[in-house]
């Protein structure tokens, strides 16, 4: 063999091929200790972290979590050990908000109000007095005004259709 050239050297050291095409390379051994396996308990399943995981990623958005508050409800319940919500596949719907009714007399002297049961009560504007009261059928109230001629029109879900002078006080 020759010797070593300098710039051959210099070379060799920042090459890809500096180990001179040594690939293994001797290491004493290491230590291990010896495991025995004899069953697997990390099983993918209803554990209820995978439940909160497919609830949040399901296809159907009305089976997803309908807010952040309550995936973080469910993902603080796996940390505690708790169960998780409750939640139906079927889409729930919800009854639908009442509106009140209310209605003002021309004059400004009364006010009608529709209650949920179907009641109207007329109150005087001023005082608030109570100046009459309708009791609907039970049904829900779906109109009230007060007409031109100061009559009130009121009618109820069922299609009965009232229309009553109110008594001056």
């Amino acid at each position: 063999m020759s010797p070593p050239d300098s710039d051959h050297v210099e070379q060799d050291q920042n090459s890809p091929d500096r180990d001179r095409r040594v690939r293994y390379i001797e290491r004493p051994e290491m230590c291990v200790a010896p495991v025995d396996v004899d069953k697997i308990d990390d099983v993918p399943g209803d554990c209820p972290v995978d439940q909160v995981a497919k609830r949040s990623m399901s296809p159907d958005r009305e089976q997803r979590y309908p807010s952040a508050a309550d995936l973080a409800t469910d993902l603080r319940a796996c940390l505690e050990g708790r169960a998780l919500t409750q939640w139906h596949s079927q889409r729930v719907t919800a009854a639908p908000a009442f509106r009140p009714l209310m209605a003002e007399s021309g004059d400004h002297r009364c006010v009608a109000v529709g209650l949920v049961s179907g009641t109207v009560l007329v109150l005087d504007s001023s005082s608030g007095t109570q100046l009459t009261v309708i009791h609907g059928d039970g049904t829900r109230l779906e109109r009230l005004a007060f007409d031109t001629d100061g009559l009130l029109a009121m009618g109820w879900a069922s299609g009965r259709v009232d229309r009553i002078e109110i008594p001056d006080q």
